[in-house]
């Protein structure tokens, strides 16, 4: 999951792209849950408006952090954080297959209204891009 939400919160406007000109830098979520290989992928990361300057990033700790199928939820700052999704879009494509007993994996996008919740804070609202894979390839 990667979302962008617009700075407005509460604000009631429709969720647009953020700007580079905007007065204030939109969050900024990185989440994932992952294996590869032996490598476990497993985080939630925000890069808050007050971080862009520095490019700070606030992450969950992996014990924290869980997804869902439209959502993540971490603990930043000792803040619940929940990143949540309502698909627009998707495409999809399978990888591999082919026979030989070869695996095939959905490899699948979505573009996504996107709702970031942290703490007892009001809501921000933006655009997501969502990407997941179902399968396996060998």
């Amino acid at each position: 999951l990667s979302g962008v939400v617009d700075s407005g919160a509460g604000s009631g406007a429709a969720p647009v792209a953020p700007s580079p000109d905007s007065p204030t830098p939109p969050s900024i979520v990185w989440t994932a849950d992952a294996t590869f290989g032996d490598h476990k992928y497993n985080y939630f990361k925000l890069l808050a408006p007050e971080g862009h300057g520095s490019g700070q990033l606030r992450e969950s700790a992996q014990a924290d952090t869980y997804q869902q199928q439209d959502a993540a939820y971490g603990v930043i700052g000792g803040e619940r954080v929940t990143a949540s999704l309502r698909e627009i879009a998707t495409w999809h494509t399978i990888l591999g297959g082919g026979g030989g007993g070869a695996m095939e994996m959905k490899y699948e996008n979505r573009l996504c209204a996107f709702t970031l919740q942290v703490g007892d804070r009001p809501p921000t609202t933006g655009l997501a891009y969502n990407e997941r894979c179902f399968g396996c390839l060998w």
